[in-house]
């Protein structure tokens, strides 16, 4: 009982931190309203998995994220696409840039 309380929480603390960056992509061709694109923050794997399934799905019962199909770990978090590049990233913050473009404006230090 406790676990499907926990899940149940994560689910809700995902769709609730989706809010914004689901809206913000959703006008976007490659981002459908009813899925989340799931990004691991260990192999930044990218995935995508319906609304439906996000209470299911495999998450930690601590909140550190779900499950990534890739490689196994509690990493994987909501993503958000760079309007710019079409790459999903995990935004740490509201507003964060986008770290693929960011690392491709870099200069060689």
């Amino acid at each position: 009982m406790k676990r499907s309380l926990s899940y149940a929480a994560m689910a809700m603390a995902v769709l609730a931190a989706c809010g914004s960056a689901c809206r913000d992509t959703a006008s976007s061709p490659s981002a459908d309203a009813s899925t989340y694109h799931l990004v691991c923050g260990n192999c930044n794997h990218v995935w995508v998995i319906k609304h439906d399934e996000a209470r299911t799905y495999p998450a930690d019962p601590n909140g550190a994220g779900f499950k990534c199909e890739k490689c196994g770990k509690f990493a994987a978090k909501v993503g958000t696409e760079c309007k710019k590049c079409k790459n999903w990233y995990i935004a740490a913050a509201r507003g964060m840039s986008c770290p693929h473009c960011q690392k491709a404006g870099a200069t060689p230090g």
